[in-house]
């Protein structure tokens, strides 16, 4: 029997009990036995309620282990992949700077070679400019020796026979 069944029995089945108690002793046993019944459903309902979201909650831990289970074999393999990318980057970074270095001392003779260079460049200016001052000198030497000489030679150009004058 059930422990409320034994109780209400006892309960009842005592002696000295009214009929008007027995009812409201009867009534409330229905009461409480509606009531553990519904909390007995509830529970039934909640349980498997529960159930049902461990039982979703493990099945999605499942599918995540194996997307990760598959996500770590393709990061595997291409890991491989990126150290060898990353060595020959290092590679390519190493010979690069030996370049850069080398370039560098380039550069530095190219800033000698042009330092030198604008020196000459600075001589062959003034060169230049001493050059185009003898040419300034000589052009008003040939000036004044043209005006100098041209007025007796006239002269002289009118006496010979191949002159335009007798023609």
């Amino acid at each position: 029997m059930a422990p409320i069944k034994k109780w209400y029995t006892s309960m009842i089945s005592e002696s000295g009990v009214s009929e008007e108690r027995r009812k409201v002793l009867d009534y409330r046993a229905k009461r409480l036995q509606l009531i553990v019944f519904a909390a007995l459903f509830a529970f039934s309902v909640l349980a498997a309620y529960g159930f049902v979201l461990i039982y979703n909650l493990s099945r999605d831990i499942h599918n995540m282990s194996s997307d990760i289970s598959m996500m770590t074999v393709v990061v595997d393999k291409a890991m491989a992949s990126m150290v060898d990318s990353m060595s020959n980057m290092d590679d390519n970074i190493d010979k690069m700077s030996d370049t850069m270095y080398l370039m560098q001392t380039n550069i530095n003779k190219m800033d000698n070679s042009i330092t030198v260079m604008q020196e000459s460049v600075d001589t062959m200016t003034s060169n230049i400019t001493v050059m185009a001052r003898s040419m300034d000198g000589m052009k008003r030497d040939m000036g004044s020796l043209n005006y100098n000489v041209s007025k007796p030679l006239s002269f002289f150009n009118n006496m010979v026979p191949w002159s335009p004058q007798f023609k």
